[in-house]
């Protein structure tokens, strides 16, 4: 099985125009004869598969692909699914009577004669591009929790349908296309195709990582590339950004938006969108941040090592999951006018953790501060001490 895909070009400036056929991995594919299923199984990395079918296919006799995998105990634990409402959507609108996970059919008898299911374009073969995200972050957080399933978590794609937030990720438990589920993403579907985006599609279930195993600071609000943000914001939104560049195992963000393509590069801390702003250390930890500030932090931290396993161990601890966070943030509300300044501030007083709590933990499991400190540059950029960690 493989599905055609687009790419972002060599400039990073729109998707090639000629599409790429690759292995359609993961996917739940199902033989029936008729209505009665005959046998079930999941592509390999190379999309291959084989099924029980019956010796003489009949004219209903159907292999069906969907964009869905299964967790540890058998049953659909992820999806990518068409939410049925087209145009323009809030994020809070209940999924149409439409709504279906998205899936894609051959008669059994001409996979006998041509046995190569590919999906087109014209089928919404950008479905299955984000459900080979979607199914890539599932294994990496397995591989990194040992073996542990995260949330329950279905995909919102439809081609047409927008969203209030633009592309987002919320712990929000639904029940929609018969099954009921922990958490939800949701992915604009207009002429900009940031379906064909690993790693914005990736940074979203950064967010879902982060839901499914720590403690989300649950600070959110209009926020802008190379524009600094509230501390709870900036760790949220970095950590997606690093998982996502750890997961695909590249420093490179892009995504495309308002019919511009545009690129965050963590190891040379560099943008096309704007010059990048760094924190400066008489500002102190609790400053406002850029997002991709932190996500390049957290980036050249683990590239130091062998591994980035000691980030994820970091994530989990007693320390990060425990209200009141050492470093005493607190969450913030706020707006942004059409200028993008920040309006009607609040300081709710609500404990969140950020980026300086994060550290600490690292630190306090032994992580080297050496490497902390090529990492934040304390003495020009994010002054943390990371000779002096708050250790429960």
């Amino acid at each position: 099985m493989r599905y055609a895909r687009r790419f972002p070009d060599a400039e990073f400036r729109a998707w090639t125009p000629d599409l790429e056929p690759v292995p359609a991995r993961g996917f739940l594919i199902v033989s029936f004869q008729g209505s009665k299923v005959l046998d079930s199984q999941v592509t390999d990395d190379d999309g291959r598969f084989t099924l029980k079918v019956q010796p003489s296919p009949g004219e209903d006799d159907r292999i069906v692909v969907y964009a869905a995998g299964r967790g540890r105990d058998g049953a659909v634990a992820y999806a990518v699914a068409d939410p049925g409402l087209p145009g323009a959507q809030s994020v809070k609108t209940s999924p149409g009577d439409a709504a279906r996970i998205w899936s894609w059919s051959r008669t059994t008898r001409e996979l006998s004669e041509q046995p190569v299911f590919t999906l087109a374009e014209s089928e919404g073969s950008g479905a299955a591009a984000v459900f080979d995200v979607l199914g890539t972050a599932w294994r990496r957080m397995r591989e990194r929790y040992d073996g542990r399933d995260g949330l329950s978590v279905v995909a919102w794609l439809g081609f047409e349908t927008t969203w209030s937030c633009g592309a987002c990720f919320a712990p929000w438990p639904v029940t929609a296309v018969g099954r009921s589920w922990e958490s939800q993403v949701w992915l604009p579907g207009n002429s900009d195709a940031a379906w064909w985006s690993d790693a914005m599609v990736m940074h979203e279930l950064g967010h879902w990582v982060m839901a499914s195993r720590g403690t989300p600071p649950e600070e959110g609000g209009p926020h802008y590339v190379g524009v600094p943000t509230f501390p709870g914001q900036a760790w949220s939104e970095g950590w997606a950004t690093w998982f996502s560049a750890d997961a695909r195992r590249s420093p490179r963000y892009f995504d495309r938006q308002g019919g511009t393509m545009f690129w965050v590069d963590l190891s040379a801390r560099a943008s096309t969108v704007s010059p990048w702003t760094r924190p400066r250390a008489q500002e102190g930890l609790l400053q406002n941040v850029d997002e991709n500030e932190v996500a390049a932090i957290l980036y050249r931290t683990a590239t130091g090592t062998r591994s980035s396993q000691p980030l994820y161990d970091a994530l989990v601890t007693p320390a990060m999951n425990s209200a009141p966070w050492a470093r005493g943030y607190t969450r913030h509300t706020w707006k942004r006018d059409e200028r993008g300044a920040l309006t009607d501030v609040v300081d709710t007083g609500r404990p969140s953790p950020c980026l300086a709590d994060f550290l600490d933990a690292l630190r306090c499991q032994g992580f080297p501060s050496t490497l902390v400190d090529a990492a934040t540059e304390p003495a020009s950029a994010f002054p943390y001490p990371s000779h002096e960690p708050l250790c429960p």
